[in-house]
């Protein structure tokens, strides 16, 4: 789950496809101690401040179902191993 150059590129990268890049951050149901939580905290946190990042979804489904998408707006879900994005378009032009 490293936040490195080459997601945040990507991410960058999804964002031009899109208004709004949401990064829905998937819950690990194997978190028990306060460390593994903190850990997640400051990923969350870092993914906040990245500029490109318009919202974070935390306990994002592992699964997206159309309930889902449409709760957020999202037209397009771009899938990377650890992560997903979610773009949103508006549809004003």
């Amino acid at each position: 789950d490293n936040l490195d150059h080459r997601l945040i590129r990507h991410w960058m990268k999804s964002r031009s496809m899109g208004t709004k890049l949401i990064i829905g951050v998937i819950d690990k149901s194997d978190i028990h101690n306060k460390e593994e939580q903190m850990e997640k905290d400051t990923m969350v946190k870092t993914i906040c401040s990245i500029p490109s990042v318009d919202q974070v979804i935390t306990g994002a489904p592992t699964k997206v179902d159309l309930a889902f998408l449409e709760r957020y707006g999202i037209d397009c879900v771009v899938r990377t191993e650890a992560k997903k994005v979610y773009l949103r378009r508006d549809h004003h032009l």
